[in-house]
């Protein structure tokens, strides 16, 4: 976190709520993301396979103030610009840019259907024409570099990229401290632990996912571990040829840093809360999202790349 004020700002999701908590707000409630910083926004396949751009990161999703969604958003563009050279006055501009876009998005969905809103969603495609109107040609080229690097992240991309055969089976690749491998002592306990947990996972999708689900099985010998704080599991799926695999990810799913300032919990488990956040924020969400609560009683969710 001593890297930089915008590190800093994003992994002080504590701090801020705190922070918010003392300000005044209008009483409207709302799906908070809980975390809605200017990085927690990207690109990323929808189930129909087309980009679009939303949000991406619910780990502290709350019913909370809507307020607290939009200053946290605001600040971090404000603390970004800084990071970035531009001086005070421009990072209020740009800040308070930010909350204006906002309030006539806002204002514009004011004016719809519910149906309508419901519905909603960024394509990348208008994005990218839109936003290339008000860059520069060099700006373009990049934008549109991203957006190649972005439709180029599938499964089976990532099978080559994660994952390497031995003795005639893939396993993922170690790449520390991201993605180190499990104890020799602990793997066979963990094998156990993920085939229960993907059973687990698969009985809270939708049913039209739990299908596709169903007829992936779990490759041998291919878990791994990433220690960023909270336990994280990452997993292999194949499905019955080798250029049909699935990367899923289990995570340990703590309690929002919102909780302590807005309502009672409404979910057994902080897994469920995370997924079921993530549904109602998201216009297309992850079709392999889940949440499962292990023998420890610890609460962990599923996801994977929507790809």
């Amino acid at each position: 976190m001593a890297v930089s004020p915008f590190t800093f700002f994003r992994g002080g999701t504590a701090i801020m709520a705190g922070d918010l908590a003392t300000t005044e707000t209008s009483g409207l409630l709302v799906q908070s993301c809980g975390d809605a910083h200017l990085t927690n926004f990207g690109m990323f396949a929808a189930p129909d396979r087309r980009l679009v751009f939303d949000l991406n990161d619910f780990d502290e999703t709350y019913v909370a103030s809507f307020e607290w969604d939009l200053k946290r958003l605001a600040a971090s563009v404000a603390v970004a610009a800084r990071d970035n050279g531009f001086g005070e006055q421009s990072q209020r501009r740009i800040a308070r840019a930010s909350a204006l876009g906002y309030q006539q998005a806002l204002a514009g969905l004011a004016r719809q259907p519910f149906l309508e809103i419901w519905y909603t969603r960024f394509d990348v495609t208008p994005l990218v024409k839109l936003a290339e109107t008000k860059v520069t040609r060099q700006q373009s080229k990049m934008l549109r570099r991203r957006v190649a690097q972005a439709q180029a992240r599938t499964s089976l991309q990532a099978l080559g990229r994660f994952a390497q055969p031995v003795d005639g089976e893939f396993r993922i690749k170690p790449q520390p401290p991201v993605i180190t491998p499990l104890p020799a002592d602990q793997r066979d306990q963990m094998a156990g632990l993920v085939q229960d947990a993907l059973v687990h996972c698969v009985e809270t999708l939708e049913p039209s996912q739990r299908v596709v689900a169903r007829h992936y099985r779990v490759a041998r010998k291919v878990s791994g571990v990433g220690s960023v704080g909270t336990d994280g599991y990452t997993v292999l799926l194949m499905g019955h040829r080798d250029d049909d695999p699935l990367f899923l990810q289990f995570k340990e799913a703590q309690k929002s840093v919102l909780a302590p300032y807005s309502m009672p919990g409404m979910h057994d488990s902080e897994g469920e809360r995370v997924v079921t956040g993530q549904r109602i924020i998201q216009a297309a969400s992850d079709p392999f999202l889940g949440w499962y609560v292990d023998a420890g009683h610890r609460p962990a969710l599923l996801r994977a790349p929507a790809a």
